[in-house]
């Protein structure tokens, strides 16, 4: 349980070897191989670092993945994304996916499929100009002007354009009154966006006329170029969007045609992916002429099982496995129960443990099971999770990191339904209302969290109190363990008196409190602090930045946790309050009354599930970053990832 130990791993072999061992390495997939190109051990190995790796497989992959994206819009829906995570993945074996590689013809496919998104790109294009054109147009349906025709005569000139709506009688009056017989305005057509007018203006007094017009708010409109009348324009263009309609159904049918290769290039692009990332670990070996070099890091358990598998593709390969060297950064791996593992995920959003440090998430899992669920503290709610987790593990296709969340929601689910029995919460209902068959809820309640709030905020100061003291000796225990004996001995024990003596005072043993917070204050702020080697700066850095500021920050802590209280009375204050809206809706209005109050019901409990669920998450995991690890756990390590096949679309059978 914790950290599990790891080595450095090199395999040295022939350099005919290389791609062989390295795909060994792929298939047993517990080797993380180091990029020696980036290892700073390897710096002056620069002349064994260029290695030839082709591209290959990359360049094929991006070619799948250009046909997948051309096709996806003809991938038939079969029951959406819960159906697909149901329903089993095609499966394939390695010999068939060899067979696949060899006969597919992926550059035929790749130019076909580019093709189709050309055409498809340029039918869109023509189609935005039709619709540009059919918008510009349509407003001037009732022109009489030909497209095609003159603007102006002799004399006379023609201005088409917009004006607001408003504003075109008094365009009307100012040109009659300003320009008597020189300008007439008549509206082809007005809308709520504005008018679209056509102004007949002579030549002559052609500038006053546009001064009017600028007035007026007059934009010039220029129409497409057509032939004909504006409905001749129109016309054509209906003529030319049943054309796209057609060439728009002859596109899709040949990307039914061409969307009939998915399932093979599914096939292909986890096996490219494979291949490509195969290509990019040997780019990270160092080879000379004769021989190759890969490094990496394994687990201890493993060593001997990679020593097996790779003496077994050729006798002549050397496997080393060493411990890390001081200066070396190992992964980290870690290992717990069934019943802590889900819980790493916490551990990971704040960092996993550097190297020596030790795993807090044996620690951390049994507050945050129970911190969780009484943040949600509504059995109800529990049950819910706890089944529906259930079910997607039994009826979905999961991955491991998926499973184990999955296994984290459940055991969320668990701690939540234990609280709400113990506070008598199940969906916000009032037990004093529910019927004589129920009264065992009321029997196996321990406290109503909104008679006794008091004993609810005693609850979460308890076990706040309980996991700021174990971050004490946790850390006490690491300093001694670390050399740093003196300062485990009296400022860690010196705190831990401190805080012992709080139960005592509230026990009604204040002699003994007192003897023991004397103590405490005397190791936390003189004796620690005369560890130091300036005397005088670590005596007043023990007074006042161990025992001052540290006596803030602990009470600060443990006060920070009657968050706990406040969330799982939140919780139950909303359920409560959706079950009062419903029976109003329910008595309003006979029968619908009784559909707006199931509505109410549902929508409303799904979101107080939600969003309390939420903060359950939030808080219960900013209790163990911000008032739990810093008191003996810094971080910064970073996961250990091995290289292996990985399938994201299909079935590996043999």
């Amino acid at each position: 349980m914790g950290v599990a130990g790891l080595s450095r791993l090199a395999v040295a072999g022939h350099r005919s070897l290389r791609n062989e061992i390295v795909e060994g390495l792929q298939e047993l997939g517990v080797v993380e191989i180091v990029d020696l190109r980036e290892d700073p051990a390897a710096e002056d190995w620069e002349e064994f670092l260029h290695l030839d790796a082709s591209g290959d497989a990359e360049s094929a992959l991006g070619r799948v993945n250009s046909c997948l994206h051309a096709t996806a819009p003809y991938e038939g829906k079969k029951g959406g994304l819960l159906s697909r995570l149901a329903g089993p993945r095609p499966g394939k074996s390695r010999r068939e996916l060899g067979e696949l590689e060899r006969s597919f013809d992926l550059e035929g496919l790749t130019r076909a499929c580019a093709d189709h998104v050309q055409a498809v790109q340029a039918l869109d294009a023509r189609e935005e100009t039709v619709r540009v054109s059919r918008g510009a147009l349509e407003p001037w349906r009732g022109l009489s002007l030909a497209l095609d025709g003159p603007r102006e005569t002799r004399t006379t000139a023609w201005l088409l354009g917009t004006i607001p709506r408003e504003r075109v009688r008094g365009l009307q009056e100012e040109l009659q009154e300003q320009v008597p017989e020189a300008a007439v305005a008549e509206v082809v057509d007005a809308t709520s966006e504005g008018a679209a007018c056509v102004v007949v203006a002579d030549k002559g007094r052609l500038a006053e006329v546009e001064g009017l017009l600028a007035e007026a708010g007059w934009a010039e409109v220029r129409l497409p170029a057509g032939r004909g009348s504006v409905e001749d324009a129109l016309a054509a263009l209906g003529d030319e969007e049943r054309e796209i309609a057609l060439a728009r159904e002859e596109l899709h049918g040949s990307g039914l045609e061409l969307s009939g290769h998915r399932e093979s290039l599914l096939a292909l692009a986890d096996h490219y992916g494979n291949m490509s990332e195969l290509e990019r670990r040997i780019a990270g070996c160092a080879h000379s002429s004769h021989a190759f070099l890969v490094e990496g890091w394994v687990r201890e358990d493993d060593v001997g099982r990679v020593r097996q598998q790779l003496e077994e593709i050729d006798a002549t390969v050397a496997v080393v496995a060493r411990d890390p060297l001081p200066e070396e950064s190992p992964p980290v791996v870690l290992e717990n129960s069934y019943f802590v593992s889900p819980y790493e995920m916490v551990t990971g959003m704040y960092s996993m443990p550097q190297r020596g440090e030790l795993d807090p998430t044996p620690f951390l899992a049994p507050f945050f099971f129970i911190f969780f669920g009484l943040c949600l503290t509504d059995a109800g709610y529990g049950i819910l999770l706890t089944a529906g987790s259930l079910v997607a593990m039994k009826k979905l296709r999961l991955d491991r990191a998926a499973r184990r969340f999955l296994t984290f929601v459940l055991f969320c689910g668990i701690g939540t339904v234990i609280s709400g029995i113990i506070t008598g919460s199940w969906f916000g209902i009032d037990l004093a209302t529910v019927p004589h068959w129920l009264g065992f809820l009321k029997k196996v309640r321990l406290f109503d969290p909104l008679a006794e709030p008091m004993t609810f905020f005693i609850l979460a100061i308890a076990l706040g109190y309980i996991q700021v003291w174990l971050g004490l000796v946790i850390r006490m225990v690491r300093d001694y363990r670390s050399g740093r004996r003196w300062n485990a001995v009296f400022a860690g024990g010196g705190w831990m008196l401190l805080m012992l003596s709080l139960p005592l005072m509230v026990a009604g043993l204040k002699s003994t409190a007192g003897v023991l917070a004397v103590v405490g204050c005397v190791s936390v702020g003189l004796l620690s602090g005369l560890a130091d080697k300036s005397k005088i700066s670590g005596l007043a850095r023990g007074i006042f930045l161990e025992l001052l500021s540290g006596a803030k920050y602990l009470l600060a802590n443990v006060v920070s946790y009657s968050r706990l209280m406040a969330l799982g009375l939140t919780t139950w204050g909303i359920g409560f309050a959706v079950n009062v809206f419903a029976g109003v809706a329910k008595d309003m209005v006979p029968v619908v009354g009784i559909v707006v109050a199931v509505l109410i019901i549902i929508g409303g409990h799904m979101f107080n599930l939600f969003i309390n669920c939420l903060g359950a998450f939030v808080h219960t995991s900013r209790l163990q970053f911000v008032e739990f690890f810093p008191y003996f756990f810094q971080g910064g390590g970073r996961v250990f990832q091995p290289f292996c096949k990985r399938y994201k679309n299909i079935e590996v059978t043999g």
